[in-house]
């Protein structure tokens, strides 16, 4: 492998296999190249590409406090990851009334139910990667 080429910080290469190993720790496209010597002394070189994304984040922390028999909605939003996304309620349950699009991330409905409502929201990204 080229030193002037290194593979994304995370990766490590096993130079008897050529195995790429690791995970990855920084987003953005990465271009380096291999070369390869046989017991000929032949060699060979392969110019290659690995293009890491950064996972999604949820970027919103706490939910609007909804009143009781009174309109609500509230649009959860994230950073990073590729598209299309998926969100679910990986944990705890939403007040009776309350609807969760799980395509768009939007939870609205008017709540007829009082009280803490403890959530544990998770979004996927088309790589699977997660966040909670």
């Amino acid at each position: 492998m080229s030193e002037e080429n290194p593979l994304p910080p995370g990766l490590q290469i096993n130079p008897n296999t050529g195995e790429i190993y690791g995970y990855p720790t920084t987003a953005g496209i990465y271009y380096f190249s291999i070369e390869v010597t046989d017991s000929e002394l032949l060699k060979g070189q392969l110019f290659c590409t690995i293009e890491v994304f950064d996972s999604p984040i949820i970027t919103i922390e706490n939910l609007p406090v909804g009143v009781w028999n009174q309109a609500y909605s509230c649009l959860l939003s994230y950073t990073g990851g590729v598209t299309p996304f998926s969100w679910g309620i990986t944990r705890g349950n939403l007040p009776e009334g309350l609807l969760f699009n799980t395509s768009t991330g939007n939870i609205s409905g008017t709540p007829f139910e009082y009280g803490n409502f403890d959530l544990q929201i998770t979004v996927r990204d088309s790589n699977n990667c997660t966040y909670s």
